[in-house]
């Protein structure tokens, strides 16, 4: 069995397929859906598409014919995709739109052939464009696909009777290669809501996603690539708003200016820099509630911060425990624990490829400080070296540092330093991490360390999941998530996953055995709690803090939605008291364990029909008491320029005496997106949250007047939603333009 299992760690990825790309000096080519230019016909065409969902490795019913040439400064593709109809589905003409909802074709090329990373550029039957950066190998279980990257590139596409073309103008610039480079490795596969299926040149195995950088073609170019001049580019930005604050009875008017600018570093590398930086149109987080103990975890949207963001936020284990998260950079905590809004000064960036096997980051932001809230200026300064090992792992160590820049009593600092072996099988049927970090703080010493990892095994009949972290109490990272310190983790996933024939509608489904145990190292000197039935320890502090055990069934059909359920028993110690409700003036709960049990059940139906929805229900006992939670998210488009998405979450708890006895918690989150054009795009969010009383909006209309230039109108309100009394209000006009030089 070990010899197996070692067999198939290092076991050769399937055979690569050749496509010879044909290069011309200068070609004459216009950008519409029609192949009329007898030059597409002298290249090579690639076809034979195999299916990935619902039947992988069968051949597509409806094929896709693919023609690649290139000159010395740009990269033409052309493909004809048949289809089984003309009903295709669009959620908007938007740039960068969702992916997996809408019909469209995907090119992806991994430039330097390391597996690991690769530019992704996509076209729908309407001709919009989405363009995105695959890291991590794109791998499952991973934020593998970045849209956040913009580039300047051309497309166009006709729909026919039967099927669309498309074709595409790529700048080599836009690119990162080496100089000479004879091939890249390539990838073509096409999203048919349709006929719910999903095509690939390169063929991939339905347990893995499609972008999987592990299975692909080569491309090989007749004439050696010459590294194309990429321009310097400048990107100013002017703004002016005007906003009233009714808490503090103050008004503000004020413009503001910076600018962006990107400097070619080598055939690997770029240098961004940032002055003065404003965010103002940046997109708004997805609200919740939270009736958890911890702070939630909110992606990253802020455009600087996003290339290349896999060499700086893949450290440790995400979600829960990362020595840096991009979001602390910007924000301080007052005096009274409230996060605040820095100012960001300036920062620089520094990422890319050294050569084939060595990738570098390098960020620098300074942040001004709020003297009214006790928060100095700092400078945040990470440092990443990511060094590829065997076909595709790496080696990555990181170096970071956090330190006050004003005179203080005490000079304040908070440095973090450590090393992560990510490693991934040819064929990423395994897939692993193992990692251990060290903080230093002043006044912090002994259990500063973190480590832990995780290991994977994913093959088509079968996957197992183990994973386990160590965060010592005193271990710290101000740039980082640490979502519980003084934890060790220990998680189990495993289970088989079965294809079924003509049962049902059923693609496959699979039935998952789920575990975790967490311990608190360090238990003394916590404050035992008064006696109460529903304990079940009050005297002892438990070592145990948490622990749960389940089985979970997964079915996903083949018109692509899905059914899950999932039972299971928990434990919970309370370290300290806890109030789940955030009710005012609410006797919290006291310090001791609960067990409870709680039950599951959730449906998503294909989110590429105009309408479709996702609910789900969970319940059971909480804490002392039950709580019964019911989520729904609800979409309706009227294609491709209307689109309405709306997430909503009620969360009903019992408690009893003397705890809060009822208390309904309400999130409701409609948004509304227009896009009257490719270049013209209007969106509100509205949010409203019972738990924190509030009600928000923010409204923004976006025109693209220039290739990544943009005018932004936008509207900010919040209220208060008790006595519907304002809190804030704000208006922004800003113009961004991007200049290549």
């Amino acid at each position: 069995m070990i010899l197996l299992s070692t067999f198939s760690i290092f076991k050769v990825e399937a055979q690569e397929t050749n496509v010879k790309v044909k290069y011309f000096k200068s070609v004459e080519i216009k950008l519409d859906g029609v192949l009329d230019e007898p030059i597409w016909q002298q290249s090579e065409a690639i076809g034979d598409f195999s299916e990935h969902f619902p039947n992988d490795g069968k051949l597509a019913e409806k094929n896709t014919e693919v023609r690649m040439i290139y000159t010395d400064d740009y990269l033409y593709i052309s493909a004809k995709a048949y289809t089984v109809g003309d009903n295709y589905s669009m959620k908007s003409l938007m740039r960068d739109y969702d992916h997996g909802i809408n019909d469209d074709i995907s090119f992806s090329f991994d430039t330097f052939s390391d597996r690991n990373n690769a530019y992704s550029f996509n076209v729908s039957p309407y001709g919009v464009l989405k363009e995105g950066l695959i890291s991590r190998g794109g791998v499952d279980g991973f934020k593998v696909l970045d849209t956040n990257w913009d580039t300047t590139w051309e497309a166009e596409a006709k729909i026919y009777d039967g099927y669309y073309i498309v074709e595409l103008k790529i700048p080599f610039f836009v690119l990162k290669y080496k100089n000479g480079v004879k091939s890249w490795r390539f990838n073509c596969f096409r999203t048919d809501p349709q006929s719910w299926v999903n095509t690939t040149w390169a063929k991939v195995p339905i347990n893995m996603r499609i972008e999987n950088l592990a299975y692909m073609n080569k491309m090989v170019f007749e004439k050696p690539l010459k590294k194309s001049r990429t321009p310097f580019t400048i990107i100013p930005y002017a703004l002016y708003n005007v906003g009233k604050d009714f808490e503090n009875n103050t008004t503000s008017s004020k413009p503001n200016a910076g600018f962006d600018v990107k400097v070619p570093i080598g055939s690997g590398a770029n240098l961004d820099l940032t002055v003065n930086p404003d965010f103002s149109n940046t997109g708004v987080n997805e609200g919740s509630t939270n009736i958890t103990r911890f702070e939630l975890n909110l992606p990253e949207q802020r455009q600087f911060f996003l290339d290349n963001a896999d060499l700086f936020d893949g450290y440790g284990t995400g979600g829960f425990a990362t020595p840096f998260y991009s979001r602390r950079i910007g924000y301080g905590k007052s005096k009274d624990g409230n996060n605040v809004v820095l100012p960001i000064i300036a920062g620089a960036r520094l990422t890319g490829k050294i050569n084939n096997n060595l990738r570098v980051g390098l960020l620098d932001v300074q942040t001004g400080g709020d003297e009214e809230n006790g928060i100095t200026s700092n400078n945040n300064l990470v440092l990443s070296v990511e060094q590829k090992v065997f076909k595709k792992s790496n080696i990555s160590a990181f170096y970071i540092n956090r330190q006050a820049t004003e005179e203080t009593d005490t000079l304040k600092y908070n440095r973090v330093f450590g090393v992560d072996f990510n490693f991934y099988s040819n064929n990423d049927n395994w897939t692993g991490k193992f990692y251990a970090h060290k903080s230093i703080t002043p006044e912090r010493k002994g259990r500063d360390y973190s480590t832990g990892g995780f290991l994977s095994y994913q093959i088509r009949n079968f996957s197992s999941e183990s994973f386990w972290r160590y965060e010592g109490g005193n271990f710290n990272s101000d740039l980082g998530f640490i979502q519980r310190p003084d934890q060790l983790v220990f998680h189990e996933k495993i289970g088989p996953r079965f294809y079924p024939k003509d049962l049902l509608n059923i693609n496959w489904y699979g039935i998952y055995f789920k575990g975790t145990i967490e311990a608190k190292p360090s238990i003394s000197d916590f404050n035992t709690n008064e006696n109460a039935d529903f304990l079940t320890s009050s005297s002892t502090p438990s070592f145990i803090s948490d622990y749960n055990a389940g089985l979970s069934l997964l079915v996903m059909f083949n018109n692509k939605s899905a059914i899950s359920t999932e039972a299971q028993r928990r434990f919970t110690y309370l370290y300290s008291p806890f109030e789940p409700t955030r009710t005012k003036g609410a006797t919290p709960l006291p310090v001791g364990g609960y067990k409870y049990t709680d039950i599951f059940v959730e449906y998503v139906s294909d989110k590429s029909r105009k309408l479709s929805l996702a609910t789900n229900v969970k319940t059971g006992s909480y804490f002392a008491g039950n709580k019964t939670t019911v989520g729904l998210i609800f979409r309706f488009r009227v294609q491709p320029y209307f689109n309405f998405y709306m997430k909503s979450t009620y969360d009903y708890i019992t408690l009893p005496n003397p705890y809060p006895k009822e208390t309904s918690i309400l999130y409701v989150g409609p948004k509304f997106e227009f896009t009257f054009t490719k270049n013209l795009y209007w969106t509100t969010d509205v949010q409203v949250n019972s738990q924190n009383e509030t009600l928000g909006i923010n409204s923004r209309v976006q025109w693209r007047y220039h290739p990544l230039s943009d005018l932004y109108v936008i509207y900010r309100d919040n209220y208060y939603t008790g006595e519907f009394t304002p809190i804030r209000r704000a208006l922004f006009l800003k113009a961004t333009f991007w200049l290549n030089i």
